[in-house]
């Protein structure tokens, strides 16, 4: 088990000008769930960045919109962070790391760097700077706990990435976070929460660092019905549906959920499992029975995640 000097080595929270950049971009152009999401799901600060955004000439929008259409939100936030701070926008890295190819790219810098300017985006910042200041300040212990936690759970001893890199999020929606492993380092963008710390924000975007990688190298098409590409997709419904398409993806959630479930009191967990039910993931009881069985042997996360896996057939 990692000590608390190491994780001080590993963790870092940092104000990203990048991506608040990014999303005051997302939220004005009401680009992906920005067009239909709801005042109670939304910090003031967006409302005010919109309100100071609407008084300006912003040209690019029209051309941001465009790339905004074609993909999600997650896939923006890897090209922001494997480039500098604005205006610049330099590349950081000579190897490109997404699974959007880069070339698909091509302009989007040159608009967001042209939407810097015509928004004013450091007059934001400067305005902001220090709302962020506090949000870390707020947050500071939080990673200590949820990571020690989750590596005790899954039985590891040592991680696979030297940096952790936590970036608080205002213009991002309540609740929402996003986690993206680039190189030797992960990084978590989390958005506001009301009152409390959201600790289940970071345990879940933490967990996604750990979990989908195992999932992947495991490739759950080869424990799952042969050719029936469509069996998982059937397991989710509603909401889950918009967002998890793809059968690794959705085994890693239904997973990582379960997971988070087994680290609640069972009073806490038996409402949580109704949540997540209401929120598409019908069989979540399923996979916490895997990981009751999980518990009581020796092995550690990743040699029992097979044998997870080739249960999952038991759901048709």
């Amino acid at each position: 088990m990692l000590s608390i000097m190491d994780l001080k080595k590993l963790i870092i929270f940092q104000k990203h000008r990048g991506i608040f950049t990014l999303f005051c971009a997302l939220s004005f152009t009401k680009a992906s769930y920005f067009s239909d999401i709801s005042d109670k799901k939304i910090s003031n600060i967006i409302k005010e960045v919109s309100s100071f955004l609407k008084k300006r000439k912003i040209e690019s929008t029209s051309g941001l919109k465009r790339f905004f259409k074609k993909q999600h939100p997650y896939y923006f936030i890897n090209w922001t962070l494997q480039h500098s701070d604005p205006p610049q926008f330099k590349r950081l890295y000579k190897k490109w790391e997404g699974e959007i190819p880069l070339k698909r790219y091509k302009s989007f810098g040159k608009l967001l760097r042209k939407f810097y300017f015509e928004a004013d985006i450091p007059q934001l910042w400067k305005r902001y700077q220090g709302t962020y200041s506090k949000e870390i300040k707020r947050y500071r212990k939080t990673p200590f706990l949820v990571i020690r936690e989750a590596l005790s759970y899954l039985k590891i001893k040592k991680l696979p990435f030297k940096k952790i890199i936590f970036i608080p999020n205002f213009l991002d929606a309540i609740r929402a976070g996003y986690a993206h492993t680039i190189r030797d380092k992960v990084y978590i963008t989390f958005g506001p929460s009301k009152n409390r710390v959201n600790t289940q924000l970071l345990r879940h975007e933490f967990l996604h660092c750990i979990i989908n990688p195992l999932v992947e190298k495991c490739d759950c098409y080869s424990y799952i019905i042969k050719g029936n590409k469509q069996f998982l997709q059937k397991t989710i419904s509603g909401i889950a549906r918009k967002y998890y398409d793809e059968p690794n993806a959705i085994s890693s959630e239904y997973i990582l959920r379960a997971i988070e479930g087994r680290l609640l009191s069972s009073d806490k967990r038996k409402y949580y499992f109704k949540e997540q039910r209401m929120m598409g993931f019908p069989h979540i009881e399923f996979f916490d029975l895997q990981l009751k069985n999980y518990e009581k042997s020796k092995k550690t996360f990743s040699e029992y995640l097979p044998i997870i896996l080739k249960k999952i057939d038991g759901l048709k």
